[in-house]
């Protein structure tokens, strides 16, 4: 291949940088993935800019020629997605004076048959190609110009954030082609403009001229056809010849002028057709020393060749037909692994702009499609699901705590209480289990003390600066500064409630098969009985976990999906962009004003905290959080507790 460059004024244009970049084989493997040409165009550049076209050309050979199991296309691929990290990573320092100034072109060319063992595929050389901006690449053939920049325009999908290259173009070239590179600028001055008057007969030209160019010095007569036009403008012109003998190489070796012929093996058919005669002397007979004529002896020559070639041709078939299923095999999981690394691409830009839910989506079908690959000791493939794993935690904001805080620990000998739910009011932790009548209560980390409610309570509610108890024979009994309060609410037969919240002077309680909320009014104490109301506009269908009011009502669902009610009708339906994706919420919290929503998951030993559009803010996991029973949330919402088991941890929300 040869390759002629050509700029033209380049410091004509006053904050405009060019540069092309050629790299050719240097071995043998490299050889496999042939030659890379890169064109560049920065315009409003700065001076700290200098070094940004080369800096991102080396980023892309660099990645191009690491790896030489890979085909062409992968290769690119796997460039550009450097490319993309490159560029993002220069974003998020704030160097971004590149965003809309950039045109840039990357081609690669190979030959298609570089194996002497390789069967003819008939396609002479592979191109694979892809830029950003307005370059221009033309393919020249017999009788038509193709401008195929414009392929690239027309496959471009909804581009993400920061994903600047996005799409590869793979084609076909033959000898006699010829490649055009070149900036718009030059381009416009390389097509003769309507109605342009001719200087003289030779002026005469047209872009078809550059078809039977082969010498850097025949494209040096066509540009000087168009000298005028040229001296007006700055920009790249790079000429690319497939063929030709004087490449500008440093890798120069040949390899051996020779063909080997087609073979065309069916296999199954190999042994009947040849037809080995049979001995009529016994087999051993064949192994030992001959006394009999020279025909027998020529025989046994004979029989030998012919299991000889046998076997040659069985080798061969093997080597040639083995070897194309294991790269087409290989190409396939290549190919696989490209996509997955497009996702990966796609996600990072989507973080740089804080839209961590769509980066954790797309990182988690990356993932998703990264275990269907059967178990190996593929570097590769473990380093990507590494890579997955980590991006996916950062964007969850996963905060591991190696010790979390201890508050205190419940450990009281004179009492038989085992706390199995918590509530906390104000600076008060209240503690008590379903199954028991008796509740501790903590003030500060000396003061306590525990009371008896008759009855055991069922579930428990802050209301304001009080805590609530209820039991299922419809009594409320709170506890506040000004002392105790016994209430009783009206009940049906059918009432089984699995979580209750209150609201200014409002109880709500959820049903135990989550199909209705029924709401309590404590202005109405003052009857005697406080009646009941459904507050649901229409039953609900799917099983409910928990609860959590801020003025709507959210519930938390058995499939860990989230409804947002608001004046009884279902508003929105969600679940949490997540990585680990959620097995078993248990507990939501929420409070007026708050913007977000907080979960807790005993089985993954994490609590979650989430936007109310299910946007994940942070999540909190801890080895020692291995009996996670409940949690709350203090009302100026910067800490959590945590009642695990007998222990209280307390986290510093950040």
């Amino acid at each position: 291949m040869q390759v002629f460059e050509f700029f033209f004024n380049p410091k004509a244009r006053e904050n405009s940088v060019f540069e092309s970049f050629v790299y050719e084989p240097e071995n043998i493997s490299e050889k496999r993935l042939g030659s890379l040409c890169i064109a560049g165009e920065m315009s409003n550049a700065f001076p700290g800019d200098k070094g940004f076209l080369s800096g991102l050309a080396e980023v892309i050979k660099e990645e191009y020629y690491s790896n030489f199991q890979r085909s062409s296309e992968a290769a690119l691929k796997e460039s550009l997605r450097r490319a993309n990290e490159h560029l993002a990573r220069l974003a998020k320092a704030e160097k971004i004076n590149w965003v809309g100034n950039l045109n840039f072109s990357v081609l690669a060319i190979k030959e298609s048959n570089l194996s002497p063992f390789a069967l003819n595929s008939g396609i002479p050389f592979i191109l694979n190609y892809a830029q950003v901006g307005e370059m221009k690449i033309l393919l020249l053939k017999k009788g038509e110009i193709l401008d195929i920049s414009r392929d690239i325009e027309a496959r471009e999908s909804e581009i993400y954030p920061l994903k600047v290259f996005e799409n590869v173009i793979a084609g076909r070239l033959e000898p006699e082609d010829r490649v055009i590179v070149a900036t718009r600028d030059v381009f416009s001055a390389l097509v003769p403009k309507p109605g342009r008057k001719k200087k003289k007969e030779e002026d005469d030209y047209s872009l078809n001229d550059f078809i039977e160019a082969r010498t850097q010095k025949e494209v040096n007569q066509i540009l000087k056809a168009r000298k005028n036009e040229l001296s007006e403008v700055s920009g790249i012109f790079i000429f690319i010849v497939p063929e030709g003998e004087n490449r500008p190489s440093a890798f120069r070796l040949k390899l051996p002028l020779f063909k080997i012929p087609k073979l065309k093996i069916t296999l199954p058919r190999i042994l009947p057709l040849i037809q080995i005669p049979r001995p009529s002397f016994p087999i051993p007979g064949i192994f030992k020393k001959s006394k009999e004529t020279n025909a027998e002896n020529l025989f046994s020559k004979k029989n030998a060749k012919i299991i000889l070639a046998l076997f040659t041709i069985l080798a061969l078939s093997y080597l040639i037909f083995g070897k194309e299923e294991k790269e087409e095999k290989e190409e396939i999981t290549q190919e696989k692994m490209e996509e997955i690394r497009e996702k990966e691409a796609e996600a990072e830009g989507f973080l740089i702009i804080k839209e961590n839910g769509k980066a954790i989506d797309l990182l988690q079908s990356a993932l998703e499609e990264v275990k269907k690959f059967p178990d190996s000791e593929n570097q590769e493939l473990s380093s990507l699901k590494s890579s997955l794993e980590e991006k996916l935690f950062s964007a969850s904001g996963m905060v591991i705590l190696e010790d979390p805080e201890l508050m205190f620990e419940i450990n009281r000998e004179s009492s038989s209480l085992i706390p199995k739910k918590m509530i906390v009011a104000g600076k008060d932790f209240y503690f008590y289990d379903p199954a028991s009548s008796h509740v501790l209560i903590l003030k500060g980390e000396e003061n306590e003390e525990e009371i008896d409610l008759k009855s055991n309570p069922d579930l428990a509610l802050a209301v304001g600066e009080s805590v609530a108890f209820y039991s299922d024979q419809g009594t409320l009994s709170e506890y506040s500064k000004e002392g105790y309060e016994e209430i009783l609410l009206e009940t049906k037969e059918n009432y089984r409630f699995e979580d209750a919240k209150s609201f200014y002077s409002g109880l709500y309680f959820l049903e135990e098969n989550g199909k209705q909320i029924i709401k309590y009014n404590l202005s109405e104490k003052e009857s005697g009985i406080v009646p009941a109301k459904d507050w649901l506009n229409q039953q609900r269908i799917i099983e409910a976990e928990s609860m959590a009011i801020d003025g709507s009502i959210w519930v938390l669902n058995s499939n860990n999906e989230i409804e947002k009610y608001y004046k009884g009708n279902l508003e929105k339906i969600f679940s949490l962009a997540v990585f680990p994706s959620p097995k078993n919420l248990e507990e939501i919290i929420t409070f007026p004003g708050s913007s977000y929503l907080y979960f807790l998951e005993p089985e993954s030993r994490r609590v979650i905290i989430s936007g109310k559009d299910g946007e994940i803010f942070r999540q909190y996991s801890s080895e020692k959080f291995d009996e996670l029973l409940d949690f709350a949330v203090s009302e100026d919402e910067k800490a959590i507790f945590l009642l695990n088991g007998k222990e209280v941890y307390k986290i510093e929300i950040l």
